[in-house]
């Protein structure tokens, strides 16, 4: 298959995801739940603490955790309604060097619980990236016989989120999203967080 052939054929697909999110969101489809989806301790849940997510592998990904804590913060709050425990990235990071723990180690559930208890938080909200990078491809365009083209640019974010109960320690939710944006890595990841969040979104909305 061509390189013109190959960019066609990827171009339709994203259209043809588009549509598809769109039929839903008019028929009202209802997110596939995860396997891990306790319904009693999401429904007890009003507080949460995001705690940093771990980094996306590669060099280039340093910081893509704590981009990402900005866009889960607002998520949870806006859509799915908790009230976020209001912590500064440097208070949060302070916390854990007092108790000799490294971000990685947030995603241990026992760590979680511990540091949303510290915090008065019912569940903490802990995650990693798993892609975060921009890939490039040459795009053609042909306005009547002018031949043209350039460099399309696309960011990629993937993100893995899980919810951990303070009480319990146990994993109560987990969540993923994939999702690629010309804008920026901050559209990649709103989109992808929403996906993650989709079944709890949807979850609250219907126990309101």
């Amino acid at each position: 298959m061509s390189a013109n052939a190959f960019t066609s054929v990827r171009r339709r697909f994203r259209l043809a995801l588009v549509g598809a999110a769109f039929v839903c969101a008019l028929v009202g489809c209802q997110p596939v739940r995860p396997k891990l989806f306790d319904e009693a301790a999401l429904n007890f849940a009003r507080s949460a603490l995001v705690l940093p997510l771990a980094d996306a592998p590669g060099r280039d990904s340093l910081g893509s955790g704590a981009a990402a804590r900005g866009v889960i913060v607002d998520n949870l709050l806006n859509v799915c309604e908790f009230d976020i425990v209001n912590l500064s990235d440097k208070k949060l990071h302070a916390a854990l060097k007092e108790t000799g723990l490294s971000i990685e180690d947030c995603y241990d559930p026992a760590v979680a619980a511990e540091l949303a208890v510290k915090f008065d938080a019912d569940i903490a909200v802990t995650g990693q990236l798993l892609h975060y990078a921009i890939q490039q491809e040459m795009a053609t365009t042909t306005v009547l016989i002018i031949a043209g083209g350039g460099t399309e640019i696309t960011h990629w974010v993937s993100v893995s989120i899980r919810i951990v109960d303070a009480d319990t320690g146990k994993i109560i939710y987990t969540g993923h999203g994939t999702a690629q944006n010309a804008e920026g890595f901050t559209a990649a990841a709103e989109m992808a967080t929403e996906q993650a969040f989709a079944a709890l979104a949807h979850f609250r909305k219907q126990n309101r």
